[in-house]
């Protein structure tokens, strides 16, 4: 006799298994990475509509200033990790003009509010992948599509303030959100603020696009603009997702049930 009446069950377990990580902001620990090294505590979450992990310090470089206790050796550790240079499509404000790099110095970093340049946000991105940061050395800044204008609701940050954090056209994201707006922290949404972009612009090389949390507006700056912050993130989870412990225990009874069954229906047969 077949255990037909067990697969509706196991169908059940599958199905919990597969929908049970089905949040679009999943909370991940960097064991070791964080400032605090607690693993009980979330340093990034993944988005998994777009596939992508958001670090949840928002101003993480500034943090990192405060806590290493020497902020100028923390900015020289910065800019040697990365070789003192960032490379970028030649235009007008390289060092030398239209070398295709920019080199680094001291300038390019604002520890005390915690804004770069835009050649300092690149090396920030680098020092994380330098040191591989939670183990991995693919962190960038997020990106925004070259057609983007007004309110940005398309690129990698628009679904974060729209679809994630239920922000409204031409509202500080402070002012106006859902519940997932609690897990992230220092998400500077003052008036003329704009978070960078790994995105140059197509045309004119020597800026690149922004984004504001104020409103959502994009648009593009010089990169030599030093009051802009950077927000890190990486392609793809930055941790394996288990099974919940209760499907677990769910789906190791039913193993143990069809087990049973099948050696009493041993033991029933005929000689």
């Amino acid at each position: 006799m077949k255990n037909h009446h067990l697969l509706a069950p196991l169908s059940l377990a599958i199905f919990l298994s597969s929908h049970s990580v089905e949040a679009s902001l999943l909370g991940r620990s960097l064991t070791g990475a964080g400032v605090d090294n607690n693993a009980d505590t979330f340093e990034a979450y993944y988005d998994d509509d777009l596939g992508i992990s958001w670090s949840r310090d928002a101003s993480m470089f500034k943090t990192w200033a405060v806590v290493s206790g020497d902020a100028a050796n923390f900015v020289n550790s910065i800019i040697s990790a990365v070789g003192g240079r960032v490379y970028d499509t030649p235009n007008k404000y390289d060092t030398p003009a239209n070398s295709g790099y920019h080199d680094l110095t001291a300038a390019d970093f604002n520890t005390s509010t915690g804004n770069l340049s835009w050649f300092g946000a690149q090396a920030w991105v680098g020092y994380l992948n330098n040191i591989e940061y939670g183990g991995y050395s693919d962190w960038r800044l997020p990106t925004i599509p070259a057609t983007t204008t007004g309110y940005d609701s398309t690129s990698e940050y628009g679904h974060l303030f729209y679809n994630e954090l239920g922000g409204i056209a031409g509202r500080p994201i402070s002012l106006v959100h859902n519940a997932n707006y609690g897990l992230f922290a220092n998400i500077n949404d003052q008036s003329g603020h704009y978070y960078w972009s790994g995105t140059e612009h197509n045309t004119t090389p020597y800026s690149a696009r922004i984004f504001s949390f104020y409103s959502s507006a994009g648009g593009t700056q010089l990169k030599d603009n030093t009051t802009l912050s950077a927000w890190v993130v990486r392609g793809g989870d930055v941790a394996a997702v288990p099974l919940p412990g209760a499907v677990w225990m769910f789906l190791t009874g039913l193993l143990g049930l069809l087990g049973i069954r099948r050696n009493q229906h041993s033991i029933d047969q005929p000689n």
